[in-house]
């Protein structure tokens, strides 16, 4: 009786693969769309089940019926296809990745309830569902798509991870139901004003790259710690002695011209503020253990750094 490798090499010759034995985990390249329906059937045939899957990188426009009640693990990212595939056979997926492709839309996939990580950036979706049949989602990426409005994700209670960047988004909601966000990125959307996020789990908040003129209000983010505002258009530092937490902002290329007292910020470890209209270092900052500084990109490492750096003329 053949061994399970030696059936999955007598079926691959002709293709590069890699093959992990303990698992059987398969990796393959240069398949077309014809290949992989080839391969499926001679899978099914031979009675070998993979756990998890790479198919990353190939030319396929898209995919067969996949019935792998087997299947953990599906990595079909960077190839052509357009539809979202049929995985009604593969009941036990827990990560899907399906980034950079041509999808334009998410269909039903209640029939993937044990999916845990779904990867979809890089597309050209237009509109989500609120994936409240994935009750055991943890990570999901909808950055570099066409969103122009998203749902509330109020069923997602084990979401820890959330990336929106890149879309065309004008407003977000609250997220106050995602009980368990850790990391929010929203950069490079047309955000001119955000709504009060109700997440006091967020660790991670970037809100780069868009068109904010003031602070947002963050005062329900209980556990922030990395807060991201560069490339806006933010005039002002607001008082942000709530935020006891943070230990890391980045304010870079913005409009401030004075930077207010930031003591009682007795986390804060790195704030940079490079590329603003600030012309003078204030003296307020000297509890401030690691400054990254203006456009002479000036990193001290020094909690007195009025002792060490020139008033800018």
């Amino acid at each position: 009786m053949l061994s399970v490798q030696r059936k999955i090499g007598s079926i691959l010759d002709k293709y590069s693969y890699t093959f992990v034995p303990d698992e059987v985990n398969l990796s393959c390249r240069g398949l077309e769309t014809e290949d992989l329906d080839q391969l499926m059937r001679e899978l099914r045939e031979k009675n070998i089940l993979i756990k998890a899957f790479y198919l990353y990188h190939n030319r396929l426009r898209n995919v067969p019926f996949f019935h792998i009640s087997s299947l953990t693990l599906l990595d079909l990212s960077g190839n052509q296809l357009q539809e979202f595939p049929d995985l009604r056979g593969c009941q036990n997926l827990e990560v899907l990745y399906l980034s950079n492709n041509q999808l334009i839309e998410v269909p039903d996939i209640t029939y993937l309830p044990r999916l845990s990580i779904l990867v979809l950036s890089g597309n050209r979706l237009s509109a989500v569902p609120n994936f409240s049949c994935l009750p055991f989602l943890t990570r999901l990426g909808l950055d570099r798509n066409q969103l122009t409005d998203i749902p509330d994700f109020t069923c997602l209670p084990n979401l820890t991870y959330l990336s929106l960047a890149k879309n065309r988004l004008s407003a977000v909601p609250t997220f106050r139901q995602l009980t368990s966000l850790g990391e929010l990125f929203l950069a490079g959307n047309i955000l001119t004003a955000l709504a009060n996020l109700e997440v006091p789990t967020l660790k991670e908040l970037d809100v780069s790259n868009n068109l904010l003129t003031e602070v947002p209000d963050f005062t329900d983010l209980k556990s922030l710690e990395r807060l991201y505002l560069n490339n806006n258009r933010i005039r002002e530092i607001p008082d942000f002695a709530y935020l006891a937490t943070v230990k890391e902002v980045y304010l870079k290329n913005n409009q401030i011209k004075i930077v207010p007292d930031l003591n009682q910020m007795t986390a804060l470890k790195i704030l940079c503020l490079s590329q603003n209209l600030i012309t003078r270092i204030p003296d307020v900052l000297d509890r401030v253990e690691k400054l990254v500084w203006l456009d002479q990109k000036v990193i001290v490492v020094n909690p007195k750094i009025e002792d060490l750096l020139p008033e800018i003329v």
